[in-house]
């Protein structure tokens, strides 16, 4: 997930045991690979916390309720005519 490691990952086709097996194989047998992926993986991680995900997951779901209930009352005639995204 890119998203998530960004270039702290070792990424293979999650569909090709080959490719999987190339991958472990390449962390195994390199020290330096490990090493460098580990810092990156470790200052990655350094940007996430718990509570900036609360945060942001609770700010987003009371987006989504204000418009679910927006939407779902029923439009005046003075709002009939306002177009919503």
């Amino acid at each position: 997930m890119p998203e998530v490691l960004g270039e702290a990952g070792v990424y293979f086709d999650p569909e090709n045991p080959d490719d999987i097996a190339a991958a472990i194989r390449a962390l195994i047998e390199s020290p330096a690979l490990r090493g460098r992926h580990g810092r990156l993986a470790f200052e990655r991680a350094q940007q996430f916390c718990w509570c900036r995900c609360a945060d942001e997951t609770f700010s987003f779901l009371r987006g989504r309720a204000d418009r679910t209930i927006s939407l779902d009352q029923p439009r005046s005639a003075a709002s009939a005519d306002i177009s919503l995204p």
